[in-house]
């Protein structure tokens, strides 16, 4: 999987600016950097279509489509179906419970059926960390010195939302959060990350 038109390059290794590319002599190759971000998204909507890994494209699709948290798509299970590809996402970390509609790997939401446990009984957080990294699925965030894997997606839903000028408190409320104030921590990030 490599990005086009991007002067970013996937890799084993994550996402690393191309070679003699003006991202390359920046240094720039974070989650405010608008080259990134498009090329990101690029990689994640690629991989979301042509990946055989369907479990891996159900758990992404549903964190890159509704900035969903890695421990609410592990909670999901059987009683979380609704029907017509729905599903009831109970908010972690006290966030509020919202219904979302599955895209991607639409087989694996039939498989939940037969499945009475949650998905994190048989898959975990760290399996969806090596399998993310595995395909370069990640990206540095604000002045972190470690990079973004599993909240990579709800980084990214957070920053597309805004570009959109859609209102903080419907981003808050679709991201599940109890408080606009919550929202403030992306915020932050995004401040910290900015360089002049």
């Amino acid at each position: 999987m490599k990005v086009t038109s991007s002067p970013f390059r996937v890799t084993q290794q994550g996402v690393k600016p191309a070679p003699n590319s003006a991202a390359q002599s920046s240094g720039l190759c974070d989650l405010e950097n608008k080259n990134f971000i498009a090329g990101m998204r690029k990689n994640i909507e690629e991989f979301l279509k042509n990946s055989n890994d369907k479990i891996l494209v159900f758990m992404l699709g549903l964190m890159y489509c509704y900035g969903l948290r890695v421990s609410e798509v592990l909670a999901l299970d059987s009683s979380c179906m609704l029907g017509n590809y729905q599903l009831l996402v109970r908010g972690s970390k006290g966030s509020e419970n919202r219904i979302v509609t599955v895209f991607y790997a639409k087989e694996v939401y039939d498989s939940l059926l037969l499945n009475t446990y949650p998905l994190g009984y048989v898959y975990s957080r760290f399996w969806l960390y090596r399998e993310l990294k595995k395909y370069g699925l990640y990206g540095y965030f604000g002045t972190n010195m470690y990079a973004s894997v599993t909240h990579l997606a709800r980084h990214l839903k957070v920053l597309t939302l805004t570009e959109q000028d859609v209102p903080r408190g419907t981003i808050s409320h679709f991201l599940g959060h109890k408080s606009i104030k919550s929202l403030s921590y992306y915020e932050k990030k995004g401040k910290s990350a900015k360089r002049g």
